[in-house]
């Protein structure tokens, strides 16, 4: 059952909205540390803005041996292993469902001591999805219910939070493709599943759009979901948006790729003729 590729949710130049600046004084001898690890979050803020995800988790995981009880270091550690996830998923599988399964427990943990802070479920939501390509049955399904729950709690908690927009979007995309021997499946054998259409992910992709206008990966989407509505003009233009914004994050160079595929195909073209 294909109902919960998540590939982008999790995801993308968004999650460095959740990154805030660690406060570092300059003085005349050097830079001097709020904490000892700062120094290492520091550097894996530089190595994952310059998309070295492994480099990146590498430093974050030094800190938190020193601050283990940092909210801005599981998050980013969370983060991290997701994108090391991402990074691996077309060439090695295995080590991929290793860094999700990181990525699961580093959520779950903000979850444990930071349950107040709203991001912990935006990190619970992107990091059951990616899981939830590798599982199967009544797991797949409940990492499926979890992702949906998180991702409404976002929205309630920071109505203005992008990225949870775009990956309900999606979410809604999945769950709208499934065959009606899958939903008849999953209604007799899985317990029911969610429910979502086409128009729910072209609304939620909409309303991400209204936030935030400069991300390659709305644009990709909303656009994926216009192709698969049969509007193609509309389609069009936001595939074009996507060349035409600037690389923000380590899978924009692919989405870039993906586009231009599709524009460049004899059956795009003919559809917008």
């Amino acid at each position: 059952m294909q109902f919960l590729k998540f590939t982008y949710i999790l995801y993308y130049s968004m999650k460095r909205i959740l990154f805030y600046l660690i406060l570092v004084l300059s003085v005349n001898i050097g830079v001097i540390y709020a904490s000892p690890a700062d120094e290492f979050v520091l550097q894996g803020d530089k190595y994952y803005n310059e998309f070295k995800s492994v480099e990146a988790l590498n430093e974050y995981e030094k800190a938190y041996a020193l601050d283990p009880n940092s909210f801005e270091i599981i998050k980013r550690l969370t983060l991290t292993s997701n994108d090391c996830g991402e990074d691996l998923r077309e060439t090695d599988m295995e080590t991929a469902k290793q860094y999700f399964r990181q990525s699961v427990s580093y959520a779950e943990l903000a979850n444990k001591k930071f349950p107040e802070i709203p991001e912990t479920h935006f990190l619970l939501a992107i990091s059951y999805g990616n899981l939830a390509r590798y599982s199967k049955g009544k797991a797949k399904l409940k990492l499926a219910r979890n992702v949906e729950y998180n991702l409404k709690k976002m929205v309630v908690l920071m109505p203005d939070f992008a990225p949870s927009y775009i990956a309900l979007g999606i979410y809604y995309r999945q769950v709208s493709n499934l065959s009606w021997f899958q939903r008849k499946f999953a209604n007799s054998f899985l317990g029911g599943i969610p429910e979502g259409t086409i128009e729910d992910s072209r609304d939620s992709l909409l309303k991400a759009l209204e936030l935030d206008q400069d991300f390659i990966i709305t644009h990709y989407e909303i656009g994926r979901t216009y192709k698969e509505m049969g509007e193609y003009e509309k389609a069009n233009y936001h595939f074009t948006k996507v060349l035409e914004l600037d690389i923000r994050d380590h899978s924009d160079n692919s989405k870039k790729e993906i586009v231009t595929l599709i524009l460049n195909s004899d059956k795009f073209k003919a559809k917008l003729q």
